[in-house]
């Protein structure tokens, strides 16, 4: 929801500084005569050409980086957060701001999970039997680091 709004806001500045900048390129003819009617100085024009440049540079970068850095954990998950490569911390459920090209979200569930496991083995007697079992288990957030560094993971 978040990247939508920044993403919509960023690209009306986009549009409103390409509109500028092309406004103030645009040279008026006057029809009865065939001249071009100065009405701004063209030093004026120049810097509204740089600002309204900078402007929509600024604005095409913006919508680029800002929506993409931001991260959401939902209920029932917990994400580990590593940055360059080096884990630096754990996320609860809620919404952050990290850059997106420095740091990494890794997204466990910590809700409960089911595993069904078949499997054959032998009794003390030497009989072959088939056994089936569910197993079912939940990730601790705070052991959700150590998770990722012993075992890389969930598989």
């Amino acid at each position: 929801m978040i990247k939508s709004i920044l993403f919509t806001v960023f690209i009306g500045f986009v549009i409103i500084a390409g509109i500028v900048l092309l406004k103030n390129n645009m040279e008026k003819t006057n029809k009865k005569k065939g001249t071009i009617d100065y009405t701004t100085s063209p030093l004026k024009k120049r810097r509204i050409n740089i600002i309204s440049g900078t402007a929509l540079a600024l604005s095409l970068g913006l919508t680029i980086l800002i929506p993409n850095s931001f991260h959401q954990v939902e209920p029932g998950q917990v994400a580990v957060v590593k940055s360059l490569g080096k884990i630096v911390g754990t996320r609860t459920p809620g919404t952050y701001f990290d850059f997106f090209l420095t740091h990494e979200y890794i997204v466990f569930d910590t809700t409960v999970q089911k595993l069904d496991i078949s499997t054959a083995s032998y009794s003390s007697d030497a009989q072959t039997m088939n056994i089936e079992m569910t197993i079912q288990y939940k990730i601790d957030p705070a052991k959700a680091e150590n998770i990722l560094t012993e075992y890389l993971t969930m598989d």
